[in-house]
C-alpha cells in the first residue's frame, strides 16, 4: 500500500493538474507480474479447423467408436459418412455462411447434423425443443436462419419455422459422396448461443471458428483426452457446454456418450448411468452435485463411478464444502472448476482441485487463463487492478466471440477496444463479472457487476422476465430478484403491481411468462402487490419488499379417478416428497422444478411405455393432463 502511495504522489508531483484518481498506483514491476497472470505460459495453438481434425481422426480410426446414445450408435466412419451427407443436403439449399438451426433432442442425428454444419461452412444454431413456440420463432427471425435440420419428433414445429428438413430422411437416403471440408478461417462465424438479455430480447452470440477450436484443444489438453475416453454429453444443446462435450473427443479418436434428458436432471440417475457406461469425463453445475451427494454412495457401500477420471464444475460458482466433500470421497479423481462467458467460446480458465481446501479457504478459485485466453482485471477506470483488489474481468485474445449477431450496438457496448494492445482492431470482452488475483495469481470470482443472475447454472437476466410478465396488461410494474429456500437452494421471485382497478392471479401471470420463457426462467412464486415499495429517489426498495413463500404450495386434493391417475400420482409422490396433491394441482405450484420434471418424463416411459415430450409438463403441468395424453398415445398405439 506504501508503495501505491508513493506512485500516486510521484504522479501529483510531475504533474499538478492530473486528475488524481487517474494517477497510476501500479510500479513497472507489478504491471509486467499482472501481464504475466493474465496470459497461458502455453502459447494459443495453431488454427485447424473441427472440420478438418474431424475427416483426419475418421480416416484413422474409421472403426472405433464415435457416438452412443439410446437411438443408435455410430463408429468414426459412421459418423463421418452421416455428416457429409448433412453437409451434403445442407450445400444444396443454402448459401454460404448461412445460418442453419438444429430442433432435435439429443441424438447420433443431432451430432451429425452439427458436424455436418461445420463441415459446409455453415452457422451452428441449436434450438431448443422445450422453448415455447413464441421464443423459438423469436430466435430463427432473429439471426435469419435459411434451413431448419429436424428430427421426426419435432417435424411439425419445425414447419412452422422455415424451410425444414427431416434428419431421418438425410440418413436414410442414398450415401453421400465424400465431401471435401469447407475451408475456414478463425473469423469465420461457427456457431450461434442465445443468452438472456437485460433489455427483454435475447442476445444472439457468434463465435468464430478459431475461438471454438482454441477451447476445445485447451479441453483436450488440460483433461489429457485419449482415445480410450468416454464423455459424458449431458449439456442441454442450448449450452455452450455441449460444444465441447459432443465435438472435443471426435478430436482424439475418444468416445461421446450421449445422456438422455430423462437422466441429466436426476442426480442419482446420472451417476448411475455414468457408472453403467463406464463415463470417464463428466461435467456438472455445482447445484447438481450437491442434489447428488446424498445419494452417491451405494448401498453396500460400494462408490459409483469407478471409471471416471475427472468430475468438472461449472455454469455456479463452486462452494468451498462440495470440493472438500468431492475430494473426501474420491481422493483419487481431481476435480476442474471451469470458468468462462458464451461469448468466449465457453471456459477461459482452469483450476484444478486434487487435495481438500484448507480450512481457512472462503471461495474457491476459478484458476489461470487457458491458452488463448487474455486475462485483465481492471477499475472502474480502465486500469489494471491491484493484485488482491476487485475488479471487473476483461478477456482477450483468440478465445473471444465474433459480436451478437446482427446487433452491432450490443456489439460496441460489449466488445471494447483493447486500449492494452498495439493492434488497432484488438478487442476486449467486458464480462461483467468481479474478480481479483489473489497473491499467487490466480483468480477468485467474486460475483456479478449488473444485475445478472445465475440460477441452476442458467445464466439470467431478470429483466428479460420482468419484460415477459408485463406482457400481461395488467401489470404496472415488475421486478424480478433470486430468493433463498430453506435448503439453500436459488429461486427466481417475480414481484409485481398492478394497474389501478385490475386483477390478475399467480397462476395465470406464470401462465403468460411459459408462453414467451423457457423453463429456467419462470420463477418459482409471483408475489402480487398493491404498489411497489420505493426508496426516496424513487428506486424499488428492494429491502421492503416482503418475503415470498417458497415452500410447496398445499391444496385441497382432487382424488384420481382412473387406472393412468392414480399411477401417475405415485409417480409424483416419488419425486416431489410429501405433499398433499390432487390431480387438477400444478406441478410447479407444488415445488417441482424443471429437474424434477425430467425425471417424471423418464418414469412416464418406463411405467407407461409411452414417450411424452418434456414440454408437455411445462404447457399442462397436472396430473389429469398428462394421464389424458397418456391414455390418448396409449390408445393410438394399439394392444
Amino acid at each position: 500500500l506504501s508503495g501505491y502511495l508513493l506512485h500516486v504522489l510521484e504522479a501529483i508531483a510531475n504533474d499538478g493538474t492530473a486528475a488524481m484518481l487517474a494517477a497510476p498506483m501500479l510500479g513497472d514491476a507489478e504491471v509486467a507480474r499482472l501481464r504475466q497472470w493474465g496470459s497461458a505460459k502455453a502459447p494459443a495453438p495453431s488454427f485447424q479447423s473441427f472440420g478438418d481434425r474431424f475427416a483426419a481422426q475418421a480416416s484413422a480410426t474409421p472403426d472405433a467408436l464415435a457416438v452412443e446414445c439410446s437411438d443408435r450408435s455410430m463408429t468414426y466412419a459412421q459418423l463421418d459418412h452421416a455428416s457429409d451427407a448433412m453437409a451434403d443436403a445442407i450445400v444444396r439449399v443454402t448459401p454460404a455462411g448461412a445460418t442453419v438451426g438444429v430442433l432435435a433432442s439429443r441424438g447420433s442425428g443431432w451430432l451429425a447434423a452439427m458436424i455436418g454444419i461445420f463441415k459446409a461452412g455453415r452457422v451452428y444454431v441449436p434450438l431448443d425443443p422445450k422453448a415455447p413456440d413464441a421464443r423459438l420463432a423469436g430466435q430463427v427471425g432473429q439471426v435469419g436462419i435459411a434451413m431448419v435440420l429436424h428430427d421426426a419428433d419435432h417435424a411439425a414445429r419445425a414447419a412452422t419455422l422455415g424451410e425444414g428438413v427431416s434428419i431421418e430422411a438425410i440418413l436414410a437416403g442414398p450415401r453421400a459422396v465424400r465431401l471435401n471440408v469447407v475451408a475456414v478461417a478463425t473469423d469465420t462465424p461457427a456457431y450461434v448461443l442465445f443468452t438472456s438479455g437485460s433489455t427483454g430480447m435475447p442476445k444472439a452470440a457468434l463465435v468464430g471458428h478459431g475461438g471454438m477450436a482454441n477451447h476445445l484443444l485447451s479441453k483436450i489438453d488440460i483433461l489429457t483426452l485419449t482415445a480410450a475416453d468416454r464423455v459424458a454429453q449431458s449439456a442441454a444443446q442450448t449450452f455452450d457446454i455441449s460444444i465441447w462435450q459432443a465435438l472435443a473427443p471426435l478430436m482424439v479418436g475418444a468416445s461421446v456418450i450421449i445422456v438422455d434428458d430423462s437422466i441429466t436432471h436426476d442426480p442419482a440417475a446420472l451417476f448411475a448411468a455414468c457408472e453403467a457406461r463406464a463415463v470417464t469425463i463428466l461435467q456438472t453445475v455445482p447445484s447438481m452435485l450437491r442434489a447428488a451427494y446424498e445419494r452417491l454412495v451405494a448401498p453396500d457401500g460400494r462408490l459409483p463411478l469407478t471409471a471416471l477420471r475427472w468430475l468438472i464444475s461449472t455454469g455456479e460458482a463452486l462452494p468451498v464444502d462440495l470440493a472438500r466433500r468431492w475430494i473426501g470421497l474420491y481422493p483419487r479423481i481431481p476435480l476442474l472448476n471451469a470458468y468462462g462467458p458464451t461469448e468466449c467460446s465457453d471456459d477461459v480458465t482452469h483450476h484444478v482441485v486434487e487435495w481438500p481446501p484448507l480450512p481457512h479457504v472462503v471461495r474457491m478459485p476459478i484458476g489461470r487463463p487457458i491458452a488463448g485466453a487474455e486475462l485483465y482485471v481492471l477499475d472502474a477506470l480502465g486500469n489494471r487492478a491491484p493484485a488482491g483488489t476487485p475488479g471487473e474481468l476483461y478477456v482477450g485474445g483468440p478465445c473471444i466471440g465474433l459480436g451478437y449477431h446482427g446487433d452491432a450496438a450490443r456489439t460496441a457496448a460489449a466488445f471494447v477496444p483493447n486500449a492494452f494492445s498495439d493492434d488497432p482492431a484488438a478487442r476486449l470482452y467486458r464480462t461483467g463479472d468481479l474478480v481479483r488475483f489473489d497473491r499467487n495469481g490466480v483468480l477468485e470470482y467474486l460475483g456479478r457487476t449488473d444485475q445478472q443472475v445465475k440460477v441452476n447454472g442458467v445464466r439470467i437476466e431478470p429483466g428479460e422476465i420482468a419484460r415477459a410478465i408485463g406482457h400481461d396488461p395488467s401489470v404496472l410494474m415488475c421486478h424480478v430478484e433470486v430468493r433463498h429456500r430453506a435448503d439453500g437452494s436459488a429461486a427466481l421471485v417475480a414481484y409485481v403491481a398492478l394497474r389501478p382497478g385490475t386483477q390478475v392471479d399467480e397462476g395465470t401471470l406464470k401462465a403468460v411468462a411459459r408462453n414467451s420463457l423457457p423453463a429456467a426462467l419462470v420463477p418459482a412464486a409471483i408475489v402480487i402487490m398493491p404498489a411497489m415499495p420505493l426508496t426516496a429517489n424513487g428506486k424499488i426498495d428492494v429491502a421492503a419488499l416482503p418475503s415470498p413463500d417458497l415452500s410447496p404450495r398445499r391444496s385441497v386434493p382432487v382424488a384420481p379417478s382412473t387406472p393412468t391417475e392414480t399411477r401417475l400420482a405415485a409417480i409424483w409422490a416419488g419425486t416431489i416428497g410429501d405433499v398433499a396433491f390432487g390431480v387438477e394441482d400444478d406441478f410447479f405450484a407444488l415445488g417441482g422444478r424443471s429437474l424434477d420434471a425430467a425425471t417424471i418424463v423418464g418414469r412416464i416411459e418406463a411405467e407407461f411405455a409411452v414417450k411424452l415430450p418434456l414440454s408437455q409438463i411445462f404447457r399442462q403441468p397436472t396430473i389429469a393432463s398428462i394421464a389424458q395424453r397418456i391414455d390418448e398415445r396409449r390408445a393410438a398405439a394399439g394392444p
